[in-house]
């Protein structure tokens, strides 16, 4: 087979005679397999023989990823999904040979698993078997593009089609392509942004936000409390243009009352700035350096690491600073306001807003720039 052999399973028995009528069981045979690659992964395998008993049932093998598939590379998967399934069953002759391939993200971590699945109407002995023997590897020559998806994002804002409810351009919700449902919407239609599907360089969709009252938001468990607590680390980085130099909000965390986290625009350049409010009312923010100006797209980020923060705008140096409060308790995430009323909204565009639990390091955004350089053009 060809490709980068992972590894071999000799031929072994599958024995599922003790399964019950209706019932199913898992045999593992290897776990803990390292695909420390991008690549298309090809499970074969060869049937030598088989004892069904009439029909039985079914046997599957299949390889188990905690990751993602690339067919849609914005499709988190919460736990371990079988992907690639090879079934064995009375039309299987034996000997045979049999493959599935499986498109794979960066570094999953495989199982290998057989299951077998008795019918539920039969009564009487189960003969369910097989002997199997197993070949796993990394075709070359298949690496796919980055995308944020590498990120293990927790919500993922990307301004195409696909993921935008509108309505005579009027946006009432951004769906979440992480694959863990936050949407962001917005019930009024005066508080709605507007949506383009040429509004970014001429060619590509964004999101326009006024700077007078168009925000979405979104009060999900899991999401809107995500970083509560003292000196929780999170990451955003976005895709935006602003049309004006005035205060503004990108993403922020609010409790309704006092506590909160923005990752918003300040005047003055227009700059980047980290601003945390805690229970208490105590309130502390940093600033970069870097001007972004008016006439042209950026890519920027802004991570929190406990008590210091980092930021980044384009291809400049990131820059540090401390950044320390009390305890945070947030129930909402606003896009495109920066305060509980809320005000403080944003004036300018957006094509792709990426939240991410813990600190991201200087390479992830180096390789979310490039994709969006890609992704979007028209970007320093």
């Amino acid at each position: 087979m060809a490709g980068r052999q992972i590894g071999l399973i000799p031929k072994r028995t599958l024995d599922f005679t003790s399964v019950q009528s209706g019932q199913a069981r898992e045999i593992v045979l290897m776990d803990g397999v390292d695909v420390s690659e991008w690549g298309e992964v090809s499970l074969m395998v060869r049937t030598h023989s088989k004892a069904f008993g009439g029909d039985v049932g079914r046997i599957d093998i299949f390889a188990v990823a905690d990751g993602r598939t690339l067919e849609d590379p914005g499709i988190l998967f919460a736990s371990a999904v079988p992907l690639g399934t090879v079934t064995i069953n009375n039309a299987t002759p034996a000997p045979s040979f049999t493959v599935a391939n499986v498109d794979l993200n960066v570094g999953p971590v495989l199982r290998i698993a057989a299951k077998g699945t008795r019918t539920s109407s039969l009564s009487g002995p189960n003969t369910l078997k097989a002997d199997v023997s197993i070949d796993l590897s990394v075709k070359s020559g298949v690496a796919r593009a980055w995308t944020p998806s590498v990120l293990t994002p927790l919500a993922w804002y990307h301004a195409s089609a696909a993921y935008i409810t509108e309505s005579g351009g009027a946006v009432s919700a951004w769906a979440d392509r992480s694959g863990h449902g936050y949407t962001t919407s917005q019930g009024t239609g005066s508080l709605q942004p507007t949506y383009s599907p040429t509004g970014w360089n001429g060619n590509k969709p964004a999101l326009s936000f006024d700077g007078a009252n168009d925000f979405l938001e979104s009060t999900a468990a899991g999401l809107a409390d995500a970083f509560n607590g003292d000196d929780a680390s999170l990451s955003v980085f976005a895709v935006l243009k602003l049309n004006a130099d005035v205060d503004g909000g990108v993403v922020t965390w609010d409790s309704g009352v006092t506590a909160r986290i923005r990752a918003r625009i300040a005047n003055g350049g227009p700059i980047i700035r980290l601003q945390c409010t805690d229970n208490t009312g105590a309130e502390v923010f940093k600033d970069s350096t870097v001007s972004l100006g008016t006439s042209s797209g950026h890519v920027v980020g802004w991570v929190r690491n406990g008590a210091s923060c980092t930021f980044y705008v384009d291809g400049n140096a990131p820059e540090s600073a401390t950044l320390d409060v009390g305890v945070i308790t947030c129930n909402s995430m606003k896009v495109g306001a920066g305060t509980t009323g809320p005000d403080m909204f944003l004036n300018g565009l957006l094509s792709e807003v990426v939240i991410m639990a813990g600190a991201r390091t200087p390479a992830d955004f180096a390789s979310f720039r490039a994709y969006a350089q890609s992704e979007w053009g028209g970007l320093p």
